[in-house]
């Protein structure tokens, strides 16, 4: 791959597209610079190319990222979301957006351009301008790229954007952004960074700067501390398994372990309420031992 800025289509290996493919490819990506609702057809093509043509969905990945005018025509697709596109369409969009944020070329154009900052503005709105499978459209888009990004040599992750902005939206009422902004936040603590060439040495780059200051730690425990009572009167496993994931990861350090340790315990950690939730999910029973050995 050519280390430049503007990629065209030479710049990959085309010749691994099949001609048809090619040519279809680039009859949806056309239509989804002229017409916001192919943007599902195009998707739905990604899906299933995924499935059954694996050996060559990077290259259609990257070419359809880099297609002519192809990044801005999604960018004003996004940017427009408040005035013109419909949520149906505007939906197609970011799941076309996730898929190929699986391609680390795709997520490294992505940060280095800071494309990513459109997204915000659907995480900081509030719960009337935007709905709830929209927000979590735009949270599955950052899934996607610290998955794709995390033990890479990729440092380019805006940690001082993405991580205020994820525990805002975990403090929403919503119980389905909850759950997906605690996956998020555990991606982000755990994302690490290969410091050799080999990728035999990595920096935990996430967990880092989660509990690099005093302050930062204190929101972090601020939002999740309480999600354990909520998960337990909601009865929800995957939000616990989330919250006792996050703070398995956050007790690798041993002064924040001792912190945890020093302070009030999150209410329901321990309860009898909990015992019979755990009792009918294995996996999360097991990380309820975890912690139970962790917080001794």
């Amino acid at each position: 791959m050519k280390s430049k800025e503007n990629f065209t289509a030479a710049d990959f290996e085309i010749e691994k597209i099949e001609p048809n493919t090619l040519n279809l490819l680039t009859h949806l990506v056309t239509s989804v610079m002229q017409n916001e609702s192919a943007a599902s057809e195009l998707y739905e093509f990604l899906q299933c190319k995924k499935e059954t043509a694996k050996e060559s969905i990077r290259e259609i990945y990257v070419f359809v990222w880099f297609y002519p005018g192809f990044q801005l025509s999604l960018l004003n697709s996004i940017c427009s979301a408040y005035t013109t596109n419909t949520p149906s369409s505007l939906e197609s969009i970011l799941k076309l957006v996730t898929l190929l944020c699986e391609e680390y070329v795709v997520v490294r154009n992505i940060l280095q351009h800071k494309l990513d900052t459109s997204l915000h503005p659907f995480l900081c709105a509030a719960s009337v301008d935007f709905s709830e499978r929209i927000k979590l459209s735009v949270l599955e888009i950052y899934c996607s790229i610290l998955k794709t990004v995390t033990n890479t040599h990729c440092n380019l992750i805006p940690f001082s954007d993405i991580l205020p902005i994820t525990l805002r939206v975990i403090n929403q009422p919503e119980t389905r952004l909850k759950v997906k902004g605690t996956y998020l936040l555990f991606l982000i603590i755990s994302v690490q960074v290969a410091t050799e060439e080999t990728h035999q040495k990595y920096s935990s780059r996430g967990l880092e700067y989660t509990v690099q200051t005093v302050d930062r730690f204190n929101a972090v425990d601020m939002v999740i501390g309480p999600l354990v009572m909520h998960g337990v009167n909601t009865r929800n496993p995957l939000l616990l398994k989330n919250v006792f994931r996050i703070y398995l990861k956050l007790c690798e350090k041993s002064n924040v372990r001792t912190k945890i340790l020093e302070d009030k315990m999150p209410e329901g950690m321990f309860s009898k309420e909990i015992y019979s939730i755990l009792k009918n999910d294995y996996e999360l029973n097991e990380l309820h031992k975890k912690i139970a050995k962790v917080m001794k």
